[in-house]
């Protein structure tokens, strides 16, 4: 609402000054760095926040943050990404104010994701990012994009929810009589800890773990595009805006393999190993197949899905060959991804702006009268295909070579899958440069000052990465050297027992009851029938009721395990839900009443209609939701933390689930508030309905602007 009383021009150049600012900070500390060649006086623990800080035992998100040389090079190379996106803003042409907000609150995001030093932080930073780019995504996409956007969130959330039941199972190997606090530390010392339990030969411990590790890679499937599962990944590149996608590939999309690196390095590594050859084999198919389609594809869009997709294969190549020098290349190409794919959106975009098309056979010879545009594209394409003194070098020399030890024939694979893209975009670049012009393309401009800024700034990027990585090779190798050596000694083969694993889902022990288990599969009902309906009156009913459930659920469980119950903290359930629920309610009959419609599609484009009333409607939302850091995420855990302590993991893994399932029906209700696809529609209705609807909005707003900050208050205070 701020940002609507300022000119446009004020707020971008404000944006751009404040996401230029950490880039200097990040040199100044790869300078001192360099010269003390030390990390520890850039490591830091604060207090940690206790989810249940009135129990014995109590889940702890530690705040802590840290920076070593993987997550300098990152930050580095993401805050440009950033503030180039924010320069490229010039291509977004509806809501540029609430862009560049949405810009600035993501650059914050992405360094908590990165400096994170606790595993509940970590997921809690990337399921809040993933909100982001849902906006993203929606907003300032093309038609149907809202689809996708529901498509992304929803498969972001279950990886989030994945993870957090694998941290949440990883929290109880050191978790102990003298220790009563779960939490997940991401530093060496944890993996320290795991290899000393490796080594005493706890087989219920390694059970555990096992466990933790194949939700942790099915968490990666829906992070990562993996082939049969890859639909929502094309659809994302082909109908996001391409600035959104510039600021995608630059960030979000590399998480996956960042939280292979960050957890599995420490957790896991010698399970990853285990497996790797049949990862390995999957990942080069897909790599091939990917390669194979890009001959299919007519627009500029589809090309860059499928390269995408094709590259991100070949960073997890690189990363599962498990070797320090594996290890290091693979964390070079993710910032060599990172630059080249957001390059590539920012040239489509240039092109897409002069011709309003990316279609390559309208686009023949399009690029001839265009010295500036058409060079860089030709150099950033030679820079994706891996030619010697760009930074992809590297990183497909090494995927070849590291691959032989393990099958030749996986070799084979990459080298075909790279000779595809090569044919393929010397294809394409000749029908760019020397094809036939279309005559209402012959007077097209080339790149103004301010474009050509992100061009030269990404270039240099990628030329330096391709002629000198030993400025990047030479602070990562001493990390990943003390990583890899302390599991080196300890990997081995792996007896795997999957029907043990399933067992620790299956087991009864003291919190197991009919009330428990009843409430339970109630709401998971619950959570699968109200994801059908759309009339408000409906849903609000269905989340009444899973809240009483999961009421009867918390008091059980304590009644059932003994343990002291905390009337305060019942209270506090009953009045965040209770206000929660009123405030609803008023606002649902404030704005729907006068419009005699009670569906979630009577919200679409409130934002357009009354910002205010949106914003309120959205932290309502947000509440319901349960999202970390908010009030109602902090009472959900008190069950889950009984299930940890009576190690009961297949009520914990319902009881995430059904909440999982709950969020479906919130999603669709953003959906109606922000993103809309007709604004003409929206201010019509609007008008049609101005009498009633303004003034019984203005007249209940302060009453549920009074319940929002009650809300508020508890989720700072509780």
């Amino acid at each position: 609402m701020l940002l609507r009383r300022c000119s446009l021009r004020i707020i971008r150049l404000t944006a751009i000054s404040i996401l230029s600012l950490p880039i200097i900070i990040i040199l100044l500390l790869i300078y001192e760095i360099s010269r003390n060649h030390s990390l520890e006086l850039f490591t830091m623990s604060l207090d940690s926040l206790s989810i249940l800080p009135n129990k014995q035992t109590s889940i702890l998100v530690q705040l802590a943050l840290g920076i070593d040389a993987v997550t300098l090079w990152m930050m580095l190379l993401a805050t440009i990404i950033i503030m180039l996106t924010a320069l490229a803003g010039v291509y977004v042409k509806k809501r540029q104010k609430l862009f560049y907000g949405l810009i600035m609150l993501s650059e914050s995001v992405v360094y908590i994701l990165f400096m994170a030093r606790d595993g509940m932080l970590l997921i809690s930073t990337i399921a809040i990012f993933a909100m982001i780019m849902f906006f993203f995504i929606g907003i300032w996409g093309q038609e149907g994009s809202s689809i996708v956007a529901r498509k992304f969130a929803t498969w972001q959330l279950v990886a989030c929810v994945l993870l957090m039941i694998s941290c949440l199972l990883l929290t109880t190997l050191q978790h102990n009589d003298s220790n009563m606090e779960y939490q997940l530390s991401l530093t060496n010392e944890a993996s320290y800890i795991i290899q000393e339990q490796l080594l005493d030969e706890q087989p219920e411990q390694e059970l555990i773990r096992q466990a933790a590790f194949v939700l942790f890679i099915i968490a990666l499937i829906c992070m990562i595009p993996m082939i049969g599962v890859h639909h929502w990944f094309i659809e994302l590149f082909q109908k996001s805006h391409i600035i959104v996608l510039m600021l995608y590939c630059g960030t979000l999309s590399i998480s996956g393999w960042y939280v292979l690196y960050r957890i599995g390095s420490i957790y896991f590594l010698d399970l990853l190993a285990s497996l790797s050859e049949g990862l390995l084999w999957v990942l080069a198919i897909q790599f091939l197949f990917a390669s194979m389609l890009l001959w299919k594809q007519q627009h500029l869009r589809g090309w860059l899905a499928y390269g995408a997709w094709g590259q991100l294969s070949l960073i997890g190549i690189l990363m599962l060959t498990l070797s320090e020098q594996g290890l290091t290349i693979s964390l070079v190409h993710l910032l060599s991804f990172m630059a080249i794919s957001a390059l590539l959106c920012f040239l489509i975009a240039a092109i897409i702006e002069r011709t309003g098309t990316d279609y390559i056979p309208v686009l023949n010879g399009t690029l001839r009268n265009l010295p500036f545009l058409g060079g860089s594209i030709v150099v950033a394409m030679f820079a994706w295909l891996g030619i010697p003194g760009f930074s992809h070098f590297f990183g497909t020399v090494h995927a070849v070579i590291l691959t032989f030890s393990t099958s030749r024939w996986i070799s084979v694979l990459i080298a075909l899958g790279v000779i595809s893209i090569m044919l393929f975009a010397v294809q394409m670049l000749y029908k760019l440069q020397r094809g036939k012009t279309d005559e209402a393309y012959q007077q097209l401009k080339d790149m103004r000052f301010t474009e050509a800024i992100p061009n030269i700034v990404l270039l240099s990027v990628i030329i330096l990465l391709g002629c000198y990585p030993i400025v990047i090779v030479d602070m990562i190798e001493l990390e990943l050297h003390t990583v890899y050596s302390m599991w080196k000694p300890i990997i081995d083969e792996v007896p795997w027992d999957i029907g043990s694993i399933a067992s620790i889902w299956t087991r009864a022990g003291e919190t197991f009851n009919v009330v428990i288990v009843f409430s339970l599969l109630m709401m998971f009902a619950i959570g699968i029938a109200s994801r059908k309906h759309h009339r408000i009156s409906v849903i609000l009913y269905w989340q009444s009721l899973f809240q009483l459930l999961a009421f009867v659920v918390i008091i059980a469980s304590e009644f059932k395990t003994g343990n002291t119950i905390y009337w305060l903290d019942l209270v506090r359930y009953v009045v965040v839900y209770t206000v929660l629920l009123i405030a609803t309610i008023i606002a649902v009959r404030s704005f729907s009443q006068p419009l005699k419609d009670h569906t979630i599609s009577s919200w679409n484009g409130l934002y357009y209609r009354n910002p205010r009333f949106a914003l309120l409607m959205l932290l309502l939302i947000v509440s319901w939701m349960a999202l970390p850091f908010t009030s109602a995420f902090q009472v959900k855990f008190t069950a889950i933390n009984h299930w940890l302590a009576q190690e009961e993991y297949g009520l914990l893994t319902i009881w995430i689930v059904a909440h999982l399932l709950m969020m479906k029906v919130w999603l669709e209700w953003l959906c109606a508030l922000y993103i809309v696809s007709d604004t003409k529609q929206a201010s019509a209705r609007m008008k049609l309905h101005s009498n009633g609807t303004t003034t019984l909005i203005s007249r209940n707003n302060s009453i549920i602007l009074l319940c929002c900050c009650i809300v508020l208050i508890a989720l700072c205070f509780a």
